[in-house]
């Protein structure tokens, strides 16, 4: 619950500000895509966090591309495909699927150097990369659920 506050709180400034209607992305894994598809979760899940959202701030839209099952990695390998816009704002949400498909996370070099998919930093580099190409002003939202061991 605590992240659909933070959500919440990052758009509501980012709204306040601009005083007009305020264009999301929301970026993820199936957290993200089961917004649209509660059927999927047997209707045990009834509201997404975006749905969530903009029940709270009508002045925001959004744009689902959450993608079941997807990890950092081809995220970042079909960037280019995936038919993401400019917006306002957008938050990436992703970490779980790369964590149970083992994934490397890689290292700090990794996103300073661009090193391409093949870690999770370095496939946070390609999204952010692209997401700054759409927009250099917007705000950019990161929430990656990631388990260390």
């Amino acid at each position: 619950m605590r992240k659909i506050f933070l959500f919440i709180f990052i758009l509501l400034i980012v709204s306040s500000f601009t005083g007009k209607q305020v264009k999301w992305t929301a970026i993820g894994d199936s957290i993200t895509y089961l917004n649209e598809h509660p059927e999927e979760t047997e209707n045990r899940v009834t509201k997404g966090y975006m749905t969530r959202v903009i029940e709270k701030l009508p002045q925001i839209s959004y744009v689902n591309k959450g993608y079941n099952g997807w990890t950092a990695s081809r995220v970042a390998g079909e960037i280019d495909n995936l038919g993401i816009v400019s917006s306002d704002v957008y938050t990436v949400f992703l970490g779980t699927n790369d964590w149970w498909s083992g994934l490397p996370l890689g290292t700090l070099n990794d996103y300073i150097e661009n090193t391409g998919n093949k870690t999770f930093n370095g496939s946070c580099r390609i999204i952010i990369n692209k997401l700054h190409r759409l927009n250099k002003k917007a705000k950019i939202v990161l929430y990656y659920s990631l388990t260390i061991m």
